[in-house]
């Protein structure tokens, strides 16, 4: 286990590498000059190099490069191009935020999931299990804003139970972390119930049922068990997703954290912003890929 350890952090030490150069690589592409969203076209010809070399910008790519991979190690991203605070402190102040909405997301992404997937196990090619897969298929189908629209339409503006959007106490909360979390659920209900029918299916299953265990026993007891393995991967993935903060969901919602800071820093051109969420939503990615393969390969012998 502690060999398979360093053989996944040694990768994830090249995969990081690697996307620091391409993030870089991508910011260099982008078609404008930092100097005229900074100080605008009026600024002089003297002033303009000035600005350049105080940014870096008159070094050659790969010394650029070096510089930026030496701040990013340090944690330090650098300055907003539009309000100049230090991108670091915008990212501690958003991520908390965007981490409590995560975590409701995937909260209810469990709860609703795993529940409706292990039922339907449970009942296949019943009326409740069509039922509940056709509101799945619904639901993994419909874009993210189609979702976040007609829940705020009818649960904030038709029947106002809930505030529009805004950030404050835990009313604050639901509507966001139920669009988040709604799609993830019916995605996790349709592979509960798959990863549970292939399981139930074998051999060691229909002997545990021989000994006299109810189908509900029989899940509980090793169903669910063998089936972790992929669930697990699913619900790391989403949570992944979730905190590196979701652009159209906290958009519509006026949640301030990583997603509308994205938003705000791709319409401004703020490109030290959107090189720092880029890398801090690649390296949330990676981790969770890699946390993902440790714990089924913990949780799984044959794939150690």
């Amino acid at each position: 286990m502690i060999k398979f350890l360093f053989k996944r952090l040694a990768g994830l030490l090249f995969v990081l590498i690697g996307v620091t150069f391409i993030v870089h690589l991508l910011m260099h592409l982008v078609p404008g000059d930092p100097v005229d969203t900074i100080a605008g076209q009026s600024i002089s010809p003297e002033d303009r190099a000035l600005l350049r070399k105080e940014l870096g910008l008159d070094e050659p790519f790969f010394v650029q490069y070096g510089m930026f991979v030496k701040r990013t190690v340090q944690l330090d991203f650098g300055r907003s191009f539009i309000n100049r605070k230090p991108i670091i402190d915008s990212i501690k102040e958003r991520f908390p935020r965007t981490m409590l909405l995560a975590g409701a997301a995937l909260l209810i992404a469990i709860v609703m999931g795993l529940s409706f997937g292990i039922v339907t196990a449970a009942f296949p090619r019943s009326r409740l299990d069509r039922g509940v897969m056709l509101l799945a298929v619904a639901g993994v189908s419909a874009p993210v804003f189609v979702t976040a629209i007609v829940l705020r339409y009818f649960f904030a503006e038709r029947f106002p139970i809930f505030p529009p959007a805004g950030y404050g106490p835990i009313a604050f909360l639901v509507l966001p972390a139920l669009t988040l979390g709604s799609r993830s659920a019916a995605f996790l209900a349709r592979m509960t119930r798959t990863t549970l029918l292939d399981v139930l299916s074998e051999d060691y299953m229909r002997t545990a049922r021989s000994k006299g265990l109810s189908k509900f026993q029989a899940l509980r007891r090793h169903a669910l068990k063998n089936a972790a393995g992929p669930l697990i991967s699913v619900i790391l993935l989403d949570f992944a997703m979730y905190l590196n903060g979701s652009v159209i969901t906290e958009t519509i919602f006026a949640w301030p954290g990583l997603g509308k800071y994205m938003f705000t820093a791709i319409t401004q051109r703020d490109l030290p912003v959107i090189q720092a969420i880029l890398l801090v939503a690649a390296f949330i990615y990676v981790v969770a890929i890699t946390l993902s393969d440790l714990v089924r390969a913990k949780i799984d012998p044959r794939l150690r």
